[in-house]
């Protein structure tokens, strides 16, 4: 497992996608794969760095590997930050066929996320927000 502590800070995103597209790329992610890790870090990131915190008040650990034991067996990454607490797997998805005018702000990360991962977990733990996305292998 390999392990990236960074300020959340969204003009750090092209950092975070160095190493997690390395640590996939040498952990055998197929380049499908790879684009699909590349568009969920974005989102997950930059919501991160846009979100959970005020301007310049926290970090973000990205940590990447492969779990054999995941419910989808295979790469997995995982954000951590300690805002407060936010489950993005429990916000509704946007009514995509509601009319644009009709339709909520934001959304359509969430929808990104579960549909090109093979599997997401969300955990609260010891004062952080943890999220571990997993690809296939």
């Amino acid at each position: 497992m390999a392990k990236l502590r960074l300020r959340a800070d969204r003009t750090l995103l092209p950092r975070a996608r160095s190493f997690a597209l390395d640590q996939a790329g040498r952990l055998g992610l197929p380049e499908e794969g790879l684009g699909r890790l590349d568009l969920i870090l974005e989102e997950v990131f930059l919501n991160a760095a846009e979100h959970a915190y005020g301007p310049d008040q926290g970090e973000v650990e990205l940590e990447c590997g492969i779990d054999p034991d995941s419910p989808a067996p295979g790469f997995f990454l995982r954000l951590t930050d300690w805002a407060g607490p936010f489950n993005p797997l429990d916000q509704d998805e946007p009514d995509l066929e509601a009319p644009l005018e009709e339709r909520g702000l934001g959304g359509l990360g969430l929808v990104l996320l579960r549909g090109m991962s093979d599997h997401a977990r969300y955990e609260r733990e010891q004062g952080s927000n943890i999220l571990t996305i997993y690809l296939t292998v």
